[in-house]
């Protein structure tokens, strides 16, 4: 049986994971239905108000690297990840 430690550590990964999947999905959704530019930043955000500082972080910075491996955006590269940091530290204060 896992400790207390082990499980609270899976929990931030899957959640982690999760964020970074739904933003990743948003960003589909936006190439495609020419939503706002910004709207796939939804699961950063939400993550940062429930998680704080550190896991807003982890998944602006996975979800843009994961963006640029796969070349979902439209752009090839695009200032995200500095909005993200801008966006976290806001949600965060």
């Amino acid at each position: 049986m896992p400790n207390e430690r082990t499980l609270r550590i899976i929990k931030f990964a899957m959640i982690c994971a999760l964020a970074v999947a739904a933003n990743m999905f948003l960003i589909l959704l936006r190439n495609f239905l020419w939503v706002p530019v910004f709207f796939d930043t939804v699961f950063t955000v939400a993550v940062t108000f429930a998680m704080g500082l550190f896991p807003g972080i982890l998944v602006a910075v996975l979800t843009w690297l994961v963006d640029g491996l796969l070349s979902i955006s439209v752009q090839t590269f695009h200032p995200f990840l500095l909005v993200a940091f801008v966006e976290v530290a806001l949600v965060c204060d």
